[in-house]
């Protein structure tokens, strides 16, 4: 004897429609160097189960948020946030 699917009724499932896709999750970072060939690097807060991998040194930079139409906006923006950091111009 073999088991038989559940019968379901009603109508059928819809997919939810958006006005414009959701950006893939991805994240942007920033290397940047001054003119004696130094790096400026990130100490991240240390507050365990809050922020990802706490304590540690990193890029600046993160996570592309809905509002950010590229990763040059997301990268810009997370500049701001963590570093109060404007630059008049990046290179890829």
């Amino acid at each position: 004897m073999t088991e038989q699917p559940p019968r379901t009724t009603g109508a059928p499932s819809r997919t939810p429609v958006h006005d414009s896709p959701a950006p893939e999750p991805t994240n942007a970072s920033a290397l940047i160097r001054n003119d004696a060939g130094q790096y400026l690097m990130h100490l991240r807060d240390h507050l365990p189960g809050l922020i990802w991998e706490p304590g540690a040194w990193s890029l600046l930079g993160g996570g592309r948020e809905p509002q950010d139409r590229s990763l040059e906006e997301t990268v810009r923006r997370e500049l701001r946030e963590e570093a109060g950091l404007d630059l008049p111009e990046l290179e890829p």
